[in-house]
């Protein structure tokens, strides 16, 4: 079965890396990749098929990720689709408040 993932980060190299983890964990997989959160939600205003799941930095640029979150919920289309907030940078001091 077909899945599509959309990855919003601004690193190429971990999307390339998780989406051949994807792929190899479940074929089939398409990744489709934003690099902001403003590029992310008009790659999801133009596609017919909604991803199953959004990847998302939490440390995303410009309209960051909190911004994303509650843009996607303001949006009844797109209000179920699941959001995974990851950071590839480790940071021990960061507990961020994403309730949104």
């Amino acid at each position: 079965m077909s899945m599509l993932v959309l990855f919003v980060d601004t690193d190429f190299e971990d999307y390339d890396r998780f989406c051949e983890a994807l792929r190899i964990s479940s074929p089939g997989t398409q990744c489709v990749l934003a690099k902001t959160g403003k590029e992310a939600f008009e790659i999801l205003k133009d596609l017919a098929l909604l991803p199953a799941y959004i990847f998302l930095d939490v440390d995303l640029p410009q309209s960051g990720c909190k911004q994303f979150c509650i843009k996607i919920n303001s949006v009844a289309r797109l209000k179920g689709i699941r959001i995974i907030i990851y950071s590839a940078t480790p940071n021990e001091m960061r507990k961020p408040s994403m309730k949104v």
